[in-house]
């Protein structure tokens, strides 16, 4: 009786040993099975529906004489693309006007005196750093003023913000440079070190309007077949 009953404990004992390694051997995958399961569910969460977008591509089609340039690209390190449009060629102090998706709603992203941003039909940012310039030109009689600001945007709102602005002027009679800084006069060694924090950047882009997909026909376009950038 007792050698029977060494005996079930024994394999008991045996039993409760081997399921233990089973069940230990068995957590990394379990682990690796949800880590892979919660990956999915965020990659669903992140794609977003472009097609928001299309309602704001035909409002300036009708506002700028049934032709404007669009595309899609990536301005901050998010997963949402900014719709940019870029409504005509070479003008003059005219650039890119942005949108992004905030609650499933295409906003618009605006400074308090801006409405786009860039110059001369041009669009220059930084992929993914949320960095993005609109420059300017103001010719007078005596001096031709230059002006680049340096944007970011926040993600919540749509507001855009200016972080820096550098500006240089030039008389044309003794082609003498001044440099500005945020408003203040700094010397030629200052600015250019306070550029360089941007201009040093990987990542800078710069398009223009031929470089995106050009809408003719506003009944034949939908987002989701613009050119990519």
């Amino acid at each position: 009786m007792k050698k029977k009953l060494l005996l079930f404990l024994f394999f008991c004992a045996l039993f409760i040993s081997c399921g233990s390694e089973i069940k230990n051997s068995s957590q990394p995958e379990l682990i690796n099975n949800i880590c892979q399961t919660e990956a999915m569910q965020q990659s669903v969460n992140t794609k977003f529906d472009y097609s928001v977008y299309n309602d704001i591509v035909e409002y300036y089609f009708d506002k700028f004489d049934y032709e404007i340039s669009v595309g899609l690209l990536f301005i901050n390190d998010d997963d949402i693309e900014e719709l940019i449009i870029i409504p005509e060629r070479d003008v003059e102090n005219e650039g890119a006007y942005i949108f992004t998706i905030i609650d499933n709603e295409a906003v618009p992203v605006i400074a308090p005196n801006e409405q786009s941003f860039g110059g001369n039909g041009g669009f220059t940012y930084y992929d993914r750093k949320n960095y993005f310039v609109h420059s300017f030109e103001i010719m007078g009689n005596e001096d031709v003023i230059s002006t680049e600001c340096y944007y970011s945007f926040n993600i919540k709102t749509g507001e855009a913000v200016m972080l820096d602005e550098f500006t240089t002027t030039c008389e044309f009679d003794t082609e003498r440079y001044s440099y500005y800084h945020n408003g203040e006069a700094v010397t030629e060694d200052d600015y250019t070190e306070l550029y360089q924090n941007y201009t040093s950047l990987d990542g800078e882009k710069t398009i223009t309007y031929d470089d995106l997909t050009i809408v003719k026909d506003i009944n034949e376009f939908n987002i989701s077949n613009i050119r990519e950038i």
